[in-house]
């Protein structure tokens, strides 16, 4: 009986022991005291507000509960760029420059860490933001031909950063981040690869919210693809001649 009693006590004092929530708290170099912080998460494709505060002492702090990982926005009052990381029940560490927030130094969410790995060994990915700054200037200068030459770049770089992903996300197949992944790279991959990968993670991961994203677009570009096979068989049929017209 004794031996049941203190079996009892373990288990009770391990599960106080765990993280009930998670506590953010961070800083953010260039950002005056009282202005202020927007917390976001994705539902539907898009960032819905679910906590706010104030910089204070250069410092900011939020604490809530997740129910499962997932993807977090932090965007300050003045700041373009926001902030993204995994949120996770657990402490985490923000440092971040108002002029550079897209490097900004995240610890204490082990997600966080794979995510900062999966983007900085991104193939080509320096040139991708090279890239990025030379199409604007090109759209704002109406540069057709630079614009052409630069899609032409990207339409090289695009096979090398997806074989990267799928190889990436097998290997979180069963976390919220090769959802994250998948969700981000799916147009760019062959139906039967992203479709096989989508089912993995529905076993692995039901009743994640980013599932239902995730299988919306699914179904869009399966649509799409239909409909572009269907246009060109019709062309071709449209194109060839038929015996009537031979003879």
């Amino acid at each position: 009986m004794r031996k049941v009693i203190l079996a009892i006590l373990s288990v009770a004092m391990l599960a106080a022991c765990q993280p009930k929530g998670y506590q953010v708290s961070g800083t953010i170099e260039g950002v005056e005291d009282g202005k202020k912080v927007m917390v976001s998460c994705l539902r539907n494709g898009r960032q819905v507000i679910v906590d706010s505060t104030v910089i204070g002492n250069g410092q900011f702090y939020i604490e809530g509960e997740v129910k499962t990982p997932e993807i977090y926005f932090i965007s300050c009052e003045g700041v373009q760029q926001p902030i993204s990381f995994f949120i996770e029940n657990c402490d985490i560490s923000i440092s971040a420059k108002a002029s550079n927030m897209f490097d900004a130094e995240i610890s204490g969410s082990a997600l966080s860490d794979k995510m900062t790995e999966f983007e900085k060994s991104m193939p080509d990915r320096e040139r991708l933001r090279e890239i990025s700054q030379e199409y604007m200037q090109a759209q704002m200068g109406r540069d057709v031909e630079e614009i052409a030459a630069l899609d032409i770049e990207i339409g090289e770089l695009i096979p090398r950063q997806t074989a990267y992903a799928e190889g990436f996300i097998r290997d979180n197949i069963s976390n919220p981040l090769g959802l994250f992944v998948l969700q981000n790279i799916a147009e760019y991959m062959d139906a039967f690869t992203r479709n096989e990968l989508a089912q993995q993670l529905r076993v692995n991961l039901k009743g994640h919210p980013y599932l239902i994203d995730l299988n919306g677009l699914l179904e869009q570009l399966d649509a799409y693809e239909k409909s572009k096979a269907e246009a060109m068989a019709n062309e071709e049929s449209e194109s060839t001649p038929s015996v009537t017209e031979e003879n």
